[in-house]
Order: C-alpha cells, then sequence, then structure tokens
C-alpha cells in the first residue's frame, strides 16, 4: 500500500510540472473583456499599438465580445519586444482570426504580415501572399510553403499553420468548419533564434502592414491536430491548467479517503 500511495504521490507531482504548450495568446483583451496588450499566454509579455494600430470592438462572430486589433495597411503594428520562448522551436502552431478590408478577393495585399519575428534568415512569418491567393509560412528563409487558399475580403476567417520541421499545414475555418489540412513540404529545420520583436500585423522595418483586423493570435510550441484546432477556433479550448499544488490537494484528499477506507 505504501509503494501505491508513493506512486500516486509522484505521479501527481509530475503532472503538476507539465509544461502546457500555449506559449502566447493576445485577444487584445483581457479576461473581463478590457482593453490589454499582456499575453495570456505563458509568457507575460505587455505589447504595444505603433502608428496607426489601434484597437476594434470587432471581432469574429463566435467569439464572446472584447477586442480585436486593428490596421490600417498604411502603418502600425502591435509589438511584443523579443519573446525567448519563441526563439529555437522545434515544432510550432500559430492560429489568428483575420479580417481583411482589402477590396480584392484575398484581402491582405502586398505579402501583409499576420505574425512575425523574423530577421533575415532567422525566425518565421505568416501572411497572406496575395499573388498566390494563398497563406505563406516562412521558417528561417526560403524555400517558403505556400497554402490553405483563398481568403474572402471583408470576412471573419480563421487560419493555422503547423510546422514540425519537415512540413507546413495550413487550415482555415468559419467558426464551425474547419477545412481538411493542406500540407506542403518545408524542410527548414528549428525555428532559428533572433532578436527581433514579435509583431502582429506588420514585420520588423515595416512596410508589409496589414489592412483590417486581427484577433486571437495563438502560437504553441507544438503541431497540434484537427480537433484541436477545431477547439481552438471555436473557443472552446479554455480549460485551467491545473497547478502542482491544487494536484497536490487532490492527491492529498485521495490519500485521506484511501487511508479512511483501510482504517
Amino acid at each position: 500500500m505504501k509503494k501505491m500511495l508513493c506512486a500516486l504521490g509522484m505521479s501527481l507531482l509530475v503532472a503538476g510540472g507539465a509544461q502546457a504548450t500555449l506559449i502566447f495568446q493576445m485577444d487584445f483583451n483581457d479576461a473581463d473583456g478590457n482593453q490589454s496588450m499582456t499575453d495570456r499566454g505563458t509568457t507575460g509579455a505587455t505589447g504595444s499599438f505603433g502608428g496607426n494600430a489601434t484597437y476594434s470592438t470587432d471581432v469574429a462572430s463566435v467569439n464572446s465580445g472584447g477586442y480585436s486589433g486593428s490596421f490600417d495597411g498604411t502603418s502600425g503594428a502591435a509589438d511584443f519586444g523579443d519573446i525567448n520562448a519563441l526563439d529555437g522551436l522545434t515544432a510550432m502552431t500559430i492560429t489568428a482570426w483575420v479580417k481583411s478590408t482589402h477590396t480584392t478577393l484575398g484581402g491582405p495585399s502586398g505579402s501583409a504580415r499576420i505574425v512575425s519575428k523574423r530577421t533575415g534568415a532567422n525566425g518565421h512569418d505568416l501572411y497572406y501572399h496575395d499573388t498566390d491567393n494563398e497563406l505563406e509560412f516562412v521558417a528561417n528563409s526560403s524555400p517558403v510553403a505556400n497554402g490553405g487558399g483563398a481568403i474572402s475580403a471583408g470576412a471573419w476567417t480563421w487560419i493555422a499553420v503547423t510546422y514540425n520541421g519537415s512540413n507546413a499545414t495550413f487550415y482555415t475555418g468559419d467558426g464551425t468548419t474547419l477545412s481538411a489540412g493542406d500540407t506542403v513540404a518545408l524542410a527548414n529545420g528549428a525555428i532559428n533564434s533572433n532578436a527581433e520583436a514579435l509583431l502582429i500585423g506588420d514585420r520588423a522595418g515595416g512596410g508589409r502592414t496589414f489592412k483590417g483586423l486581427i484577433d486571437n493570435v495563438r502560437i504553441y510550441n507544438s503541431v497540434e491536430d484537427s480537433a484541436s484546432l477545431s477547439s481552438i477556433m471555436q473557443f472552446n479550448d479554455v480549460i485551467p491548467e491545473p497547478t502542482t499544488f491544487g494536484l497536490l490537494g487532490v492527491g492529498a484528499g485521495l490519500l485521506m479517503f484511501i487511508r479512511r477506507r483501510l482504517a
């Protein structure tokens, strides 16, 4: 019995020390719906708007309210500084809700950046390539990967890309239906480290400003499967991570129950 109790305690400790795969989450509001640029993931980073970027109350219909980030296609981004936790990733998933106000099919023009932390051959970029009418993902440098199909202007669209060092897989969704994954070979290895800021709505150096709205940007240090992506898209995945102390509390209760049963 003592061995069983020790094993139970060790299992709880291991579970309590497990790391969540979500690194960064930007909703442009806090849990109460107030304007906020503080990461709701794990980094604690707080960003700021530059140029003409600002808040908007226009959000996707599956969202319960709050704010999104608004970008005018001319200048400005949401800048969160250099986040070291995003360097050197061997796997990653980036998701976001986007609504382009560009007037042509495909929305974003001029390779407008959605999420970027890249300089030269180091880092990553996710944007819409209006020549190919598809999303484009850059891991470090060329070759790059395109996929996911066209994004309609003036409508909220959920987008995602997963990357495992060998392939990039693109998804789009409307809040109800998630597309099948569009997998493209991209054997660029781990994401190289750099000292650039994580930007939403533009790239380092400017000149690739998104025109429209971006919301609920998430970055994971894992390749999320389609079931997980559907939950993320529908905001059904917000389950608090159990803390070590919480698990130990549960464990203590279980131990007391076992002892009483044996008494």
